[in-house]
């Protein structure tokens, strides 16, 4: 009787060892799993992270070709408005459109930063005969010909 007790314990315990090896082995395929997926999510990351590197590098280097040409874009304005305060153009009626694309697209074009004793000038330019300093200019009817003639300041 003994022995049938014993014996039926050892087939339990061995059962209970077969049973925690399986788990055992199941866990290391998990884990064995669990850890290629960690290092797909690592290499996916350091893709992603090199990726915004490169795109943050790109958009530093556009800024500053952004900041050149928006440089160059003042100088011709600034250009611009020497023309047509030495009256080179020699077409009043074309002087005052450009003044008044000037006058339309100042702050975009860095115009704030020419003095206002040249501005007003150029301001004057853009106004026809009679009108006022709060007139709009009169043109084509597009929005830039609509804006204000007076220089903010």
């Amino acid at each position: 009787m003994i022995r049938l007790t014993t014996t039926a314990r050892l087939t339990a315990l061995t059962r209970a060892a077969d049973d925690a090896e399986l788990r055992a082995r199941g866990a290391v395929k998990d884990a064995e799993g669990a850890a290629s997926l960690a290092e797909a999510a690592t290499a996916d990351t350091e893709r992603v992270e090199d990726a915004y590197r490169r795109l943050a590098a790109e958009l530093v280097a556009a800024r500053e070709e952004a900041k050149r040409v928006a440089a160059d874009v003042r100088l011709a304005a600034f250009d611009i408005a020497a023309e047509l305060l030495d009256d080179r153009l020699g077409d009043d009626e074309r002087r005052q459109q450009i003044a008044r694309h000037l006058v339309a697209r100042r702050e975009l074009l860095g115009l704030d930063a020419l003095p206002a004793r040249i501005w007003r000038h150029v301001a004057d330019i853009a106004r026809k005969d009679g009108e006022s300093d709060e007139a709009p200019a009169e043109g084509d009817g597009s929005p830039t010909d609509a804006a204000p003639l007076t220089p903010a300041g």
